[in-house]
């Protein structure tokens, strides 16, 4: 207790040496995810090969209409293999507004309650938005409504993709969108 109040008034600035939060798998994911605008990010992921060991990074394209089905199936894989609870998986979309995206107006996936990540909570999955969700991190993440990384041709882009994906911790999945 005396530690958190002299911590209050003299805030600490901590730089970690190495990465310890991901599985090597989500790890070395997104070391893959390298360009101009995410190097500095890219280059500050370091280990020393000490990651646990997880599960790959789930990949999929699939069209508009077929998104709720394909995070439908990964979150009942998820769930059916005790990967995850229900409330730590965090869907993260690149639309900021509630009303857009693939899963605009779903309310359920995989038989659980989906809610805004600001209304969280137990036993129900979170929504949100790349841009609001800096700072969270969650065991498993689902990153919506962008095309596949290698597809992205602006740097702001590719920046909320990489911030997006950094925010799983072991389970990863990416549900990228078809291009007409």
């Amino acid at each position: 207790e005396r530690l958190v109040e002299a911590l209050k008034s003299n805030p600490v600035r901590v730089h970690l040496s190495r990465t310890v939060r991901y599985t090597r798998q989500v790890f070395e994911y997104l070391k893959g995810l390298e360009t101009p605008a995410t190097r500095t990010l890219v280059e500050s992921l370091y280990t020393d090969g000490g990651l646990l060991e997880g599960p790959l990074v789930q990949q999929s394209q699939v069209p508009d209409e077929k998104v709720v089905n394909e995070v439908d199936r990964i979150i009942g894989g998820w769930l059916a293999q005790n990967l995850c609870s229900p409330e730590e998986i965090l869907l993260l979309s690149r639309h900021g507004r509630r009303g857009k995206g693939s899963l605009a107006n779903i309310s359920s996936l995989a038989g659980i309650p989906v809610v805004d990540y600001l209304e969280q909570k137990p036993g129900c999955i979170c929504r949100s938005s790349v841009n609001k969700a800096k700072g969270l991190d969650s065991r498993a993440v689902i990153l919506i409504d962008f095309p596949i990384f290698e597809s992205l041709d602006d740097s702001g882009y590719e920046l909320s993709f990489f911030m997006g994906a950094s925010r799983a911790r072991q389970l990863l999945a990416i549900v990228a969108l078809e291009q007409a």
